[in-house]
C-alpha cells in the first residue's frame, strides 16, 4: 500500500469569460465557476426584451443555490447509492431540474418574459472519487483534450440530431427546410425537461472546455485543438478562444470555460467561497455577480431568496457600434408534450417567436408529426414513448393518453 505522502491526488485549475461578440447588442451568456462546489457551468439564454439574460442568470443562480443547500448532506453520502447510481450525478440533475422550474415560473410572472429559455452545460467534479459528472440541455457543449485528441463529450439537442436519430431517411430537400441549428430542448419551455448526463473519470493532464454555440459555431475541431493544446493557462486559453471566435465572425455571444486537471500531492480540501461584487438583474429576479476584466464595483444587495453566485460576463464596450444582431432562424424550437390533447396549445414553441416563416413552420410541424407515429403519450408526465413499450421509460407509469392534471380530483 502506498504511503500517504506518495499518493496522487487531483486539483483543478480553471478560467472562464464571456464576450458580447461583434453583432449582438447585449450579452445573454453566463459563465459560473464555483471551485468550492466543484461546479463549472455555462448558460446561453434566448428570448426577447432581454429575457434571455434573465433566463440564463436565473438558471445559473438556481443551480448554485441547490448545490449549496445540499453540499453538507452530499459530503456525508457515499459516491454511489444502493442502486449503483452516482449521487453527484443525481444531485446535478436535480439542480438543473430545479433551475428549469424557476425559469418556467419566472416566465409566468410578466408577459415580456414569457417564452424565455436557456441552454445549460454543467460539470460537477468530485476530486475524492476522481469523477466528473456532466449534465446538459440544448447545444452548449463540452469538449475534452486528452492524449493529443479533442473529443466532443456532449451531443447537441438540435433539430438536425433529431433528424439523425428519428428520421435519417428524410430527403435532403426536406431537411433543407428545417431550422437545423435550433435546439429542441431548453430550460424554461416546459415544467419537465430531460437532462443528458455522463459520468467521466478524471485523469491528470485532461483539459475540459465548456462553451456556448457562439464559440462552437465559429471554430471547428481543428481550430479548437490548436488553441486548447497550445499549453497556455486556462484563463489565457479562454481569451484566445474568444478572440479566435470574434476573428471568425463573432456572430453571437461567446462563452468559454477551461478546466485543467492537475496531479497533486495534497489531498483536496473544500475551497473557501470567494466574495465578489453583486448587482440585481431586475427587481423580481435573483442577483448575480459581475466580473468585468478584473474590475469590480460594490453595489448594496437587498435580501434575496437565491444566493450569491459568481457569474462572469464580458464588459460592454462604450466604443462598440455594432447594430443588434438578427437571426434568420429560431434559436429554440421546443415540442409541446400536451399539444396533441389540448387544441389551444401550439404543437411547437419557437424562440424568438417571430423567427419562423410559414413554410418553415409547416416543415417543422410535418417533421414532428412524422416522428410521433407509433408513439403514445404518457398520461402522467406527458412524454412520448414507443407504443410497444410496457411502460413509460421516463416516469414508469403504464398508462397513456392526455397528461393528467395533478390538481384534478381522483
Amino acid at each position: 500500500m502506498p504511503s500517504p505522502s506518495s499518493q496522487t491526488f487531483l486539483a483543478l485549475v480553471s478560467g472562464g469569460a464571456t464576450d458580447k461578440g461583434l453583432r449582438r447588442s447585449k450579452n445573454e451568456d453566463c459563465v459560473l465557476i464555483r471551485e468550492d462546489l466543484g461546479l463549472f457551468l455555462i448558460a446561453d439564454g434566448a428570448g426577447g426584451h432581454n429575457a434571455g439574460n434573465v433566463a440564463s442568470a436565473l438558471a445559473t443562480a438556481t443551480v448554485a443555490k441547490y448545490l449549496d443547500d445540499t453540499e453538507d448532506a452530499f459530503r456525508e453520502s457515499p459516491d454511489q447509492d444502493q442502486f449503483g447510481l452516482w449521487t453527484g450525478a443525481r444531485r446535478l440533475v436535480c439542480a438543473v431540474q430545479q433551475a428549469n422550474l424557476e425559469v418556467v415560473e419566472a416566465a409566468q410572472v410578466a408577459d415580456k418574459y414569457r417564452g424565455m429559455g436557456t441552454t445549460i452545460v454543467a460539470m460537477l467534479a468530485s476530486l475524492d472519487s476522481k469523477r466528473l459528472h456532466l449534465g446538459y440541455v440544448g447545444d452548449s457543449r463540452c469538449y475534452r483534450l486528452r492524449g493529443g485528441f479533442v473529443d466532443q463529450m456532449s451531443q447537441d439537442h438540435s433539430v438536425l440530431n433529431d433528424v439523425m436519430e428519428l428520421r435519417p431517411e428524410l430527403p435532403d430537400e426536406v431537411i433543407a427546410k428545417l431550422p437545423r441549428k435550433a435546439v429542441t430542448r431548453a430550460l424554461g419551455m416546459a415544467k419537465t425537461v430531460r437532462v443528458s448526463l455522463q459520468t467521466l473519470q478524471l485523469a491528470p493532464g485532461d483539459r475540459y472546455m465548456l462553451c456556448s454555440d457562439g464559440l462552437s459555431n465559429e471554430l471547428n475541431e481543428k481550430e479548437l485543438f490548436k488553441i486548447l493544446s497550445a499549453g497556455r493557462p486556462p484563463q489565457a486559453t479562454v481569451r484566445d478562444l474568444i478572440d479566435a471566435a470574434n476573428e471568425s465572425g463573432g456572430r453571437d455571444n461567446i462563452a468559454a470555460l477551461v478546466i485543467d486537471v492537475k496531479a497533486s500531492t495534497e489531498r483536496p480540501l473544500r475551497a473557501k467561497r470567494s466574495v465578489v461584487a453583486h448587482r440585481p438583474v431586475m427587481s423580481s429576479m435573483p442577483e448575480i455577480s459581475i466580473s468585468s476584466g478584473g474590475s469590480q464595483s460594490a453595489i448594496r444587495r437587498p435580501p434575496l431568496t437565491i444566493p450569491d453566485v459568481s457569474v462572469r460576463r464580458a464588459a460592454e464596450s462604450a466604443r462598440s457600434a455594432e447594430a443588434p444582431g438578427s437571426t434568420s432562424e429560431p434559436e429554440m424550437l421546443i415540442r409541446n408534450p400536451v399539444a396533441r390533447h389540448v387544441e389551444s396549445d401550439p404543437r411547437i414553441s419557437v424562440v424568438p417567436a417571430d423567427s419562423v416563416s410559414t413554410a418553415m413552420a409547416r416543415a417543422v410541424d410535418s417533421f414532428v408529426a412524422s416522428c410521433e407515429e407509433g408513439q403514445v403519450r404518457c398520461i402522467s408526465c406527458g412524454d412520448s414513448y414507443d407504443r410497444n413499450g410496457a411502460f413509460c421509460p421516463h416516469c414508469g407509469d403504464t398508462t397513456e393518453g392526455p397528461p393528467r392534471d395533478p390538481n384534478a380530483a381522483g
